[in-house]
């Protein structure tokens, strides 16, 4: 046997306070154990590569852990026995056997049998006795034993659940347990004469109990989703409401948008022939302007050539003078 990939594998470990612990809800840094004894303590890994997984410790020989598993155990034979003990019940068929508390590997010293797994009720009774089938199924030598312990006894087949089988049923006190069924097995048959009534009974008891609950939770469930169908009716012609509401605003304000996004356009219209105006009317006044500028520039120029003129016959006249008097 692999050990460190049986350990790996395991689903099911005891913790500090003694108590089984499922693989997905142990915590690192928590202290785990593969026996009940507690005294071969194990390591949570995880990492982004490997699954979460139990390990050994460092400082634990794998002898140690060799010697726990013995020649027969498998770690598929420990997970299902966990399991049942883990959850105190088996299923079979479409009905839950639910114990108040299990044990595993109990010896009944009567025979010097061990029952992988026994439940038991509120009073220390035995439920049920069973026994997990990985690799050793039960044969009639087995069963007739197993027969001596006047108990329910059944046969979990882990490898194809159509397996799993009645292999010992409680009888009465005074039944013969030598009979053989059709088959040939030395085995109590399944006839209402040979089952305990009183396991039975409780049995169809829990049955009875689970379904009138179911019924009654679905009552409870159909009346507590009666309110909630109104509420959501309401909340959706709430979402409705508030939605119309939602596009008549919208529609209002694309109007108003709408209209003053026209007025701003006309007004944006009347300013700009405004300026166009303004901007010919300055440019015509530019003209007008410089043309009265040149007409001024003119009006000097002829001032001026009539003083020049002036100055000049003055001149000459007084030349003139000057010559007669001589």
């Amino acid at each position: 046997m692999n050990t460190e990939k049986s350990i790996k594998d395991l689903k099911l470990a005891y913790n500090e306070r003694g108590v089984l612990t499922l693989l997905e809800y142990a915590e690192k840094g928590q202290d785990y154990y593969l026996d009940e004894g507690l005294t071969i303590p194990l390591l949570i890994a995880e990492g982004s590569v490997n699954r979460k997984h139990f390990r050994r410790f460092p400082n634990i020989d794998v002898q140690v852990i060799r010697d726990y598993f013995g020649s027969s155990e498998s770690i598929e034979h420990l997970n299902a026995k966990r399991q049942i003990l883990y959850s105190k019940s088996i299923q079979i068929g479409s009905v839950i056997i639910q114990g108040h508390t299990a044990k595993d590997e109990v010896r009944f010293l009567d025979t010097n049998n061990i029952i992988d797994v026994v439940l038991y009720d509120e009073k220390g009774n035995v439920l049920l006795g069973i026994e997990v089938y990985h690799t050793n199924k039960k044969d009639k030598e087995s069963i007739s034993k197993l027969n001596k312990l006047n108990i329910n006894i059944y046969e979990q087949d882990i490898n194809d659940e159509k397996g799993s089988r009645f292999i010992c049923y409680a009888r009465s006190n005074d039944y013969d347990n030598t009979t053989n069924d059709s088959r040939g097995e030395s085995f109590c048959p399944r006839t209402q004469a040979t089952l305990n009534e009183e396991a039975v009974s409780k049995y169809e008891e829990q049955l009875r109990e689970l379904q009138e609950t179911d019924r009654t939770n679905r009552e409870r469930l159909k009346e507590s989703r009666k309110p909630i169908s109104r509420l959501r009716k309401d909340i959706k012609a709430e979402v409705i409401r508030i939605a119309e509401g939602y596009e008549q605003i919208r529609d209002q304000e694309q109007g108003i948008y709408s209209e003053e996004g026209r007025r701003i356009a006309w007004d944006i219209e009347d300013i700009e022939d405004r300026i166009k105006r303004i901007r010919k009317w300055t440019k015509e006044t530019k003209e007008e302007i410089r043309r009265e500028e040149d007409r001024i520039r003119g009006l000097k120029d002829i001032d001026t050539t009539e003083a020049e003129l002036t100055r000049l016959v003055g001149i000459r006249g007084s030349e003139n003078n000057k010559r007669n008097a001589k």
